[in-house]
């Protein structure tokens, strides 16, 4: 079993870590750059060639982004297999043809007839406990080494396959 590395923060001084030993890095992604983006940019501060991370962010996406160095690199699977946090923002009544705040509107209801207790319901039985979640063609998961959504924006048919994962806790703010 790989040790754990240490976990840098903004409060802890960069000078003095030992980047080729390993060390877990906690980036605030912005939005804008993909994952790999960032490992190049860390991977040319440091100066350290085996620089990875621990779950892609789609390029749209903020958030917390743990990047691995050196030896680190080795415990990608333990940090991968961590409970995950999410804060998502829903527009209700307007669809793109990305699904996301990226693509082109499709369309658009102005007179949305539901409540606040009926999207709740929706939460609570369709995303709620264990699911089968099907990922969007427009994510950056990989086909083949290239993200889903360049393929899906090419018009390419992208499969993916849904992925079983556990909602703990959800709540409607």
């Amino acid at each position: 079993m790989t040790p754990e590395p240490p976990v840098l923060s903004r409060r802890d001084s960069l000078r003095s870590a030992d980047f080729e030993a390993g060390v877990a890095l906690l980036v605030d992604k912005p939005a804008g750059i993909t994952s790999f983006g960032v490992v190049a940019r860390i991977r040319r501060w440091t100066r350290i060639r085996k620089v990875g991370h621990a779950g892609t962010l789609d390029p749209s996406a903020t958030g917390l982004m743990i990047v691995l160095t050196g030896k680190a690199t080795r415990s990608q699977a333990s940090f991968m297999g961590m409970d995950k946090e999410y804060l998502s923002g829903v527009l209700l009544g307007v669809e793109t043809d990305t699904w996301d705040l990226d693509g082109q509107v499709v369309s658009r209801t102005m007179n949305l007839d539901i409540t606040r207790e009926q999207v709740s319901e929706i939460l609570r039985t369709r995303f709620g406990g264990e699911i089968e979640q099907f990922p969007p063609i427009f994510s950056a998961l990989k086909v083949g080494g290239v993200p889903a959504y360049r393929l899906a924006r090419k018009g390419k048919a992208v499969d993916l396959k849904p992925r079983r994962v556990k909602v703990y806790s959800l709540e409607l703010e």
